[in-house]
């Protein structure tokens, strides 16, 4: 995947070298046509000035970046619905599930008196 911020032509002129040069997985003639069709894609979105739908099977995020985007996305809706608005509409275009998984610490235990001292 592939996401390009253009903010001038030397942006533009950059980040088509770096795909042109960048590692494609496959190598060889696989690797080559990777590339031509990434340049060429990016070229066609740049001249036609189109926007790119945006639609990963999957995102992982750590909870440091994970827990804010939870939190961005509520205030979302808490702000659609303040302006009198469904925040019902405010819902990922594709299915999304979301998975926490924070590491239990474990600060007293192997005694009698663990639970209590909590």
């Amino acid at each position: 995947m592939l996401v390009v911020c253009v903010v001038d032509g030397a942006t533009i002129n950059a980040t088509l070298n770096a795909v042109a040069s960048g590692h494609v997985s496959g190598g060889g003639s696989a690797g080559n046509y990777k590339k031509q069709a990434a340049r060429v894609i990016l070229q066609l979105i740049i001249f036609y000035q189109v926007e790119v739908p945006f639609k990963p099977a999957r995102v992982i995020l750590q909870d440091l970046t994970g827990v804010p985007a939870v939190v961005d996305f509520a205030a979302m809706r808490d702000a659609v619905k303040a302006l009198n608005r469904d925040p019902q509409k405010l819902n990922p275009i594709c299915p999304s599930d979301l998975v926490i998984d924070h590491s239990v610490q474990v600060d007293f235990s192997r005694s009698s008196g663990a639970l209590e001292k909590l």
